[in-house]
Parts: structure tokens; sequence; C-alpha cells
């Protein structure tokens, strides 16, 4: 997903897999990025995510970054689409990738790039 955001020229920062929340919210607080997409292949990796508010409301400020998830298990296991709190992607890269530009657009239509 981060390949295909910067070829369509937005601005990436990808950090890996298993980052921990704290981190994460470290991150937020200091580069206060207008997206924020979290993914999980696993079951455990998804339950993890369903303490993100919790987790990375103290690096907030100035509104709240978008949260965006995606991943193989919310495909494997659409139950899970509902237990994250945020905007579920969708099962498709491509229309993933589609989703979170419209929703960048909509918040920041001057760093609209492509």
């Amino acid at each position: 997903m981060s390949a295909l955001l910067q070829r369509r020229r937005w601005p990436v920062a990808y950090l890996g897999q298993s980052v921990p929340l704290a981190d994460l919210a470290e991150f937020i607080g200091v580069i206060r990025p207008l997206a924020i997409v979290l993914t999980a292949t696993r079951e455990e990796s998804a339950r993890s995510l369903v303490e993100w508010p919790q987790a990375l409301s103290g690096a907030v400020r100035g509104g709240p970054p978008l949260v965006c998830f995606g991943g193989h298990v919310f495909v494997e296991r659409p139950e899970w689409s509902t237990r994250v709190p945020g905007i579920y992607l969708g099962s498709d890269l491509r229309g993933a990738v589609e989703t979170l530009e419209d929703l960048l657009q909509s918040v920041a239509p001057s760093l609209a790039l492509g």
C-alpha cells in the first residue's frame, strides 16, 4: 500500500511490522500525520488493534488523523472489521488505496499531487 501511495505522490512513512502502539503514539505526536493505516494478518494482531483509541488518545493534538485498517484477517474473519475502531479499507488492495486517497483528498485537498 505504501508503495502505491508513493507512486501517486502521497508522502508516506512506512513503519514496518510490529510497531508497539506506544511507539506509534510517540511518532504521531511528532509527525502529526493526516492518516494512519494499521494492518493485521492474524487475529492476535487484530485483537491488539482494538485498543488503538486508548493508546493513541494522548498523542493527538490539533485534530486526530484518519485511522484506517485492513489486512488478511479482516478478509478471512469479516467480523473483525466491526470490532476494530476506524475506517475499514476493504479486502482489495487497489480499492483500499483508492478509498484512502479519496479520504486524504477530503481532509487535505491541497496535498493531492496525484
